[in-house]
């Protein structure tokens, strides 16, 4: 489902799963630790609260205590 482009003009939305529970993969990876939050394109409460039970559980990139840079802090670095 298509939210928004960003600046560069690229897709921002949402993906669902193909089988009959239809998952929200974005979610899935938020709660994984997989992805991390872009708050410039995300209001909804539900991915951060994703966030912070990966963060609580040491998952995917919150394993590791220290640090932790998100992407587009990097890249504007």
């Amino acid at each position: 489902m298509v939210k928004t482009k960003d600046r560069y003009g690229r897709t921002v939305g949402e993906v669902f799963s193909t089988n009959e529970a239809g998952e929200n993969i974005n979610l899935a990876m938020i709660r994984s630790g997989k992805a991390a939050v872009y708050p410039k394109y995300c209001s909804e409460r539900q991915y951060y609260q994703m966030e912070v039970e990966a963060k609580k559980t040491h998952s995917g990139i919150w394993e590791k205590s220290g640090n932790h840079q998100a992407p587009w802090e990097w890249r504007h670095r």
